[in-house]
């Protein structure tokens, strides 16, 4: 069966429309902030959460001393990302907090004033040893373009004390 111009025109855009749908609800998805969870669900989670740790232990143990800090700094992002700013908080180093952000309230307000994109594109520029330390020097774009000029350099400190037991500070 031959199908004229018209309708091979009109099947065209509306597969068209069905891939632009599809796309809108992965990034939709991905965007989105995570919804809290009730109370009484987080000590169901526990055993979760311990075997979460395991499984990243295993996966820490496979990588390089480089990748292990990617990993680290990705965790540190992601949880901005998802604006969950109690866990980045979690991650900083005690006396770093304490000097710069005594109070998560505070920590909130210096990330939406850095007013970083949605999305993050992470690059890693460099990443050295310093005694106990690994200095970090990172690029931070939009990795969605929205902000179009958005890009921002700086220095992180990651403090590795074992296995997914780490401390990260920057420059402020």
């Amino acid at each position: 069966m031959k199908l004229d111009k018209n309708k091979k025109i009109l099947l065209i855009i509306i597969l068209a429309l069905v891939v632009v749908l599809v796309i809108f609800l992965v990034i939709y998805k991905n965007v989105k902030p995570k919804q809290e969870e009730p109370e009484n669900v987080v000590s169901t989670n526990t055993n979760i959460q311990n075997k979460s740790d395991e499984e990243m232990i295993k996966k820490l143990k496979k990588v390089d001393e480089a990748e292990r800090i990617r990993i680290y700094l990705g965790t540190y992002f992601k949880y901005i990302e998802k604006k969950d700013y109690q866990s980045a908080y979690n991650l900083l180093y005690p006396e770093f907090k304490a000097t710069y952000f005594p109070k998560l309230e505070d920590f909130k307000k210096y990330l939406q004033d850095e007013k970083y994109p949605n999305m993050l594109s992470i690059e890693y520029n460099d990443i050295s040893l310093k005694g106990s330390y690994y200095v970090v020097e990172i690029s931070i774009k939009d990795f969605l373009k929205e902000q179009k000029r958005y890009s921002k350099s700086g220095k992180f400190i990651v403090q590795e004390n074992d296995y997914n037991d780490y401390f990260i500070s920057f420059q402020k």
